[in-house]
């Protein structure tokens, strides 16, 4: 009888950054998972609050303060998912989500030099929660990882974290396309 030989092949790990976007605080997450997407865990997490006077700055001081969350520069990050304008409903609100959009539109064109844009993803804000609102959110990610974030200050972070785990499980299934031609 011949004795057979199993062979375990190691995949590469991938690391992903999930960011949802603000013109005042932009919640952030790294993931790492297998090329597969398989054994997703979150790593370091945060939030950015902008400086600046203006619109231009606080962008400008995003995007730079973005750069430096991974600990060695956007560079090591494989993927990058960014939560996209949600749909405006009032006047104020298109006036809003335009700046918004502004501003993911920019984020995008910086990463992109970093990152190829192929693995730059946009996502909807309702393709990913629906209609759940932000403390719903909080209280699911403080069970799913056992975290300690409170309050409004907190919910960005937790639409971060939250949005970058459904997405790696989506990528699981269904995979995406890049954000230039997603309509996720």
């Amino acid at each position: 009888m011949a004795r057979q030989t199993r062979v375990i092949t190691k995949t590469r790990q991938i690391n992903i950054l999930s960011i949802d976007p603000s013109t005042t605080c932009t919640g952030w997450a790294l993931f790492t998972c297998d090329e597969k997407w398989r054994g997703a865990e979150l790593g370091r997490y945060g939030k950015i609050r902008p400086k600046g006077d203006t619109l231009f700055d606080r962008r400008a001081d995003l995007v730079c303060e973005l750069v430096n969350v991974p600990e060695y520069g956007l560079e090591c990050i494989d993927y990058v998912f960014i939560e996209k304008a949600p749909l405006p409903f009032t006047p104020a609100a298109r006036r809003s989500i335009a700046i918004l959009q502004g501003t993911i539109d920019i984020l995008h064109q910086d990463i992109s030099t970093e990152i190829p844009l192929e693995q730059i993803f946009g996502v909807n804000a309702m393709t990913w929660k629906k209609t759940e609102k932000k403390p719903r959110t909080l209280s699911r990610c403080n069970l799913v990882y056992s975290l300690g974030l409170k309050g409004k200050k907190d919910y960005d972070i937790a639409d971060a974290i939250m949005m970058g785990i459904w997405i790696i499980k989506r990528m699981q299934v269904a995979p995406l396309l890049p954000f230039y031609i997603s309509t996720c």
